[in-house]
């Protein structure tokens, strides 16, 4: 049911704006979970003490992928992209008024 859940937020945020960046959370999740859950099976620690790990990795990821979903990216990349347009006018009209 938690994977499910995951999907769909992903598939959320991803239409959202985000793009491939929504399966950073699943990915990060994963990631925990696998690293933790081989440090537990190393050290001698029982399968529980693995599965409240992997359960806290999947809410971590569910809250993340929530707000992902809910929240667009910031538009600090389009201020950009809209001040490198707004200088390349500049120069062109800069350009354009000195060859006169």
């Amino acid at each position: 049911m938690l994977l499910f859940l995951e999907i769909s937020l992903t598939i959320a945020a991803w239409k959202n704006g985000w793009g491939a960046r929504a399966l950073l959370p699943i990915a990060g999740a994963f990631l925990v979970a696998f690293l933790g859950g081989g440090a537990i099976g190393a050290s001698g620690g029982s399968v529980t003490d693995g599965r409240v790990l992997g359960f806290l990795c999947d809410l971590s990821a569910v809250i993340v992928l929530g707000v992902m979903s809910r929240k667009s990216p910031t538009s600090e990349e389009t201020s950009v992209s809209l001040i490198h347009s707004g200088e390349k006018d500049q120069l062109t009209n800069c350009s354009t008024v000195s060859g006169d």
